[in-house]
């Protein structure tokens, strides 16, 4: 009759374990910078002023001037 052992004994480290979870780590760090790269950005921009206009030489008056821009 056999018995089984109480513990098994741990197995001898393999040369090929490593190079596979280095390769693991490589790829999940790929699949991130490619995610990462695809996403959608949002940047804006904007500028403020007060001032008399530069088209019109003779106005008397300041007015605010406003831009933004989006993408």
């Amino acid at each position: 009759m056999l018995e089984l052992p109480v513990a098994l004994p741990p197995a001898p480290a393999r040369p090929e374990w490593a190079l596979y979870k280095g390769q693991r780590a490589q790829l999940a760090g790929q699949v991130r910078l490619l995610n990462a790269r695809l996403a959608p950005r949002l940047s804006a921009f904007g500028q403020a002023g007060y001032g008399r206009p530069g088209l019109n030489f003779f106005a008397t008056t300041c007015t605010p001037t406003a831009s933004a821009v989006c993408g």
